[in-house]
């Protein structure tokens, strides 16, 4: 670019200078690239470091189109095959995602915003005269690049949608409004009202008659919303009167939290509850009711930890819900131990179950504080659970029954048999 100053004005000259023969050799490494490792069939990948240098290829105009036709395709065949690593498949998100940013926030914007605020975060709309006139080609990119950024940076979604809809994007205002139009958006009945933004991944359920019947049709929806691909990380706007919570200290009491603990409060709903956590559990998924943190967790949360409480008939569903949960990234289930066993006591029956509650907390989770192996009968049991776990596993639910080897021990010196024999057993466990 360059720039000449007159008496009156500037006047500034855009070239931009290409070697025609090496562009042609990058474009067909890329595609040579984008055939052996992305749309080959696994086990083949691309390496880590490929990942960055392919998202910025996939914003650059002189590689590829910018069109969605062109590069949801890719995007969703490397998605799909990085599903065998979790890591990999964030890595990638990530990579992606930035560079969506990148080309909306260097490429698209300037032509039509100007950049203010803090680090250029907020964008003003140029006068007329000052901006480019929109092609409506960039500004479909634009709007695909608003939901690709947004499933993991919500609040930059919105942004993008609502400066979309300043440059006239009707598609974006309906976005924003009642969202793509794949699912049916309203349901009215006397009981109940419910609607639904796919794009902006929020329910909104008004109880307008507290009872049975009314958590009821908003689960049906709820339900019938998912199971035609509605996204499970939604969050849930909601209006009731009743503001029920589960006894769980580390659960966020999001309106989603709210809404479940209501329905949980009418035992004839519990079998629509688990029909709903069966359908939305899944791993390395989180609901979007919180900002992202702490008190995230996986979608069927509040569902499946209600059930666990109130009746033994969800234990199986509690399990699979331990079993399937990302205990690196998600803390709330470690107190969930001390409420089970608080509802239902601690007996031979039910310490398998106790023991997949705890393997299915933290690395870090901590020590049980109500759980006492203090009967032969129990401690028996837990041997033989115990003995077909792996080491590390028995390791972690000894340590959070009794918070030490040596704890432990002392306990077992002054037990009577045959108490005595099963808790040394239980270190010998420990101890191998």
């Amino acid at each position: 670019m360059f720039e000449f100053e007159r008496d009156q004005s500037i006047i500034t000259l855009h070239r931009n200078l290409l070697n025609e023969a090496k562009l042609q050799q990058l474009r067909q490494s890329l595609e040579n690239f984008i055939q052996t490792k992305i749309l080959s069939e696994p086990p083949v990948l691309p390496n880590e470091h490929d990942m960055f240098f392919f998202a910025q290829h996939l914003i650059n105009p002189d590689m590829m189109k910018q069109e969605e036709a062109v590069i949801e395709p890719l995007i969703g065949r490397l998605s799909d095959k990085l599903n065998i690593s979790q890591k990999r498949k964030n890595e990638w998100i990530r990579q992606y995602t930035s560079a969506f940013n990148t080309w909306a926030k260097e490429q698209f914007l300037p032509q039509h915003f100007d950049s203010s605020g803090d680090y250029g975060f907020d964008w003003i709309l140029k006068e007329e005269k000052d901006r480019r006139s929109v092609d409506e080609g960039e500004l479909d990119f634009f709007l695909y690049v608003a939901l690709k950024v947004g499933f993991t940076e919500p609040d930059t979604r919105k942004k993008y949608l609502d400066l979309a809809v300043k440059l006239g994007s009707q598609q974006a205002a309906n976005y924003l409004k009642v969202g793509s139009g794949k699912f049916e958006s309203v349901l009215r009945s006397e009981r109940v009202e419910c609607s639904n933004n796919d794009v902006t991944q929020l329910i909104e359920v008004r109880i307008l008659s507290e009872e049975v019947a009314a958590y009821g049709e908003a689960l049906n929806y709820i339900i019938n919303l998912l199971r035609k691909g509605f996204p499970k990380s939604y969050s849930l706007k909601l209006k009731s009167s009743q503001k029920h919570f589960l006894p769980l200290k580390k659960l966020a009491k999001s309106k989603l939290h709210q809404f479940f603990a209501n329905a949980l409060t009418y035992p004839a709903l519990f079998p629509k509850i688990a029909e709903y956590a069966d359908v939305v559990m899944e791993e390395y998924a989180w609901y979007g009711d919180v900002e992202p943190g702490e008190k995230s967790v996986m979608p069927g949360t509040y569902a499946v930890m209600g059930l666990g409480l109130y009746s033994e008939s969800y234990f199986s569903l509690v399990c699979r819900y331990m079993e399937l949960v990302d205990t690196e990234h998600q803390m709330v289930q470690d107190d969930y131990a001390e409420a089970f066993i608080e509802a239902h006591g601690l007996t031979a029956e039910n310490l398998p179950v106790l023991v997949t509650i705890l393997l299915g907390g933290n690395e870090e989770g901590k020590y049980v504080k109500n759980a006492t192996i203090d009967d032969p009968e129990l401690a028996g049991e837990l041997v033989d659970v115990l003995k077909e776990k792996k080491d590390y596993e028995r390791e972690l639910v000894l340590y959070r029954l009794f918070k030490s080897a040596d704890k432990l021990a002392g306990i077992a010196r002054k037990s009577q048999p045959p108490l005595k024999e099963q808790l040394e057993q239980l270190l010998a466990l420990w101890q191998q």
